[in-house]
């Protein structure tokens, strides 16, 4: 048991380094984000990709007061159980507090009952964490992720132009690794997440080789990876073993997956997929990757950024392209990335995708490039080559 001085101590040194955050960028996600009384607020993505500080923007913006701050992975913590809750709530009933904000909350057993109790008290809940977590009637739920491209260009004020994403496609969107480029954070985030999030949290013994596969998924990012190909790598001789390894990377926000698109779900599910890393950055620090892994990287979050429905496209009698994304549940838009595309192979490039959009009913194509731009008329399909940079999913 801990006991309630200790907790008043605790809270008082964190909420310190709390208020001495600086303000940084205004999120996108801040205006999309609707704040109720009676359901707690939660704020989930990849470690240090900067829930905290949006957290504290919206503390601030919305003029809160009483706040109690809390961050369950405070060593001082460390023997906290679902029975410290009591006492938890009475300090905070103690200090008259009006709002509660709580970070990696989800390591405590029964904190879903806490949280409620809260509610039911009249108490503002904010929440940060670095797992998913589901939204029910007591919650609502909101996804953060690094920097997007648009984010970035606001936080170093500069205009869309090739050399700005370049220089994007290089560094990526975390918030710190951005603010101190060169700051050697990415690969203790790689570390924290596999010790602090997947071994705590599945009590995974051989961390070892789950590391190794995180690496090896994230210098193969876009390649098609499936857990056959897989099996008997790193001393994992188990499908199942693979399978749920890679849901814990993905859980944990370390990485997502892009699955084969076809109308059946049981063929979607037996091919092989695709893995990404959240972040740019991320892939950059493990191996010398392409502009053309990297760009393929920031399409798929910008898509996953914006709750998109998507998948990569391969059928031999048609052709492939990186991206098929669906708008209502019908497929609209196709997207090739071509970083290096030579002139003879445009009319190829701009012919496959013009046979796609036929077969699959899609409204726009496009062919993602350094710099060439042009558009293709094809029949009744129109094929926009366009340099990456002026993407407007970015």
């Amino acid at each position: 048991m801990i006991s309630p001085d200790i907790l008043e101590e605790i809270i008082s040194s964190q909420r310190k380094n709390f208020i001495s955050k600086k303000f940084l960028l205004r999120r996108d996600l801040f205006n999309e984000i609707k704040d109720t009384d009676n359901k707690a607020l939660i704020i989930t993505g990849l470690r240090r990709c900067g829930k905290c500080t949006l957290m504290m923007q919206l503390q601030r913006s919305n003029g809160y007061e009483n706040v109690v701050y809390l961050n369950f992975e405070d060593i001082r913590l460390s023997g906290f159980n679902k029975y410290d809750f009591d006492t938890l709530f009475k300090v905070i009933i103690s200090k008259k507090a009006k709002v509660c904000m709580f970070d990696e909350i989800h390591i405590m057993s029964s904190w879903d009952e806490f949280v409620k109790r809260l509610l039911v008290n009249d108490i503002k809940v904010l929440i940060t964490d670095s797992t998913p977590i589901k939204k029910n009637s007591d919650r609502n739920v909101y996804e953060l992720f690094p920097f997007s491209y648009h984010e970035y260009l606001k936080y170093i004020k500069q205009e869309t132009s090739h050399s700005s994403l370049t220089r994007y496609m290089k560094i990526g969107g975390m918030p710190e690794y951005v603010r101190k480029e060169g700051y050697p954070i990415i690969n203790s985030i790689l570390n924290d997440v596999i010790l602090r999030d997947i071994h705590n949290q599945y009590n995974i013994r051989d961390i070892n080789t789950l590391r190794q596969l995180a690496v090896y998924i994230i210098t193969h990012s876009g390649e098609k990876i499936s857990a056959n190909m897989l099996t008997g790598m790193f001393n994992i001789k188990s499908c199942a073993t693979i399978v749920d390894f890679i849901k814990y990377l993905n859980n944990s926000y370390l990485v997502q997956y892009v699955n084969l698109y076809d109308k059946s779900f049981s063929v979607r599910k037996r091919n092989p997929i695709k893995l990404f890393p959240t972040d740019v950055g991320i892939l950059n620090s493990i191996t010398n990757a392409t502009p053309q892994q990297k760009l393929e990287c920031i399409i798929s979050n910008a898509l996953r950024r914006l709750q998109k429905e998507y998948y990569y496209y391969d059928k031999k009698k048609v052709g492939q392209t990186n991206f098929i994304i669906f708008d209502k549940k019908k497929p609209d838009m196709l997207i090739k990335i071509c970083w290096d595309l030579p002139d003879h192979l445009i009319w190829p490039e701009a012919n496959m995708l013009a046979a796609i959009a036929d077969k699959e009913g899609t409204k726009s194509a496009y062919i993602l490039t350094e710099n060439k731009e042009q558009v293709i008329q094809i029949g009744n399909r129109t094929i926009n080559i366009h340099p990456a940079y002026k993407c407007s999913l970015l």
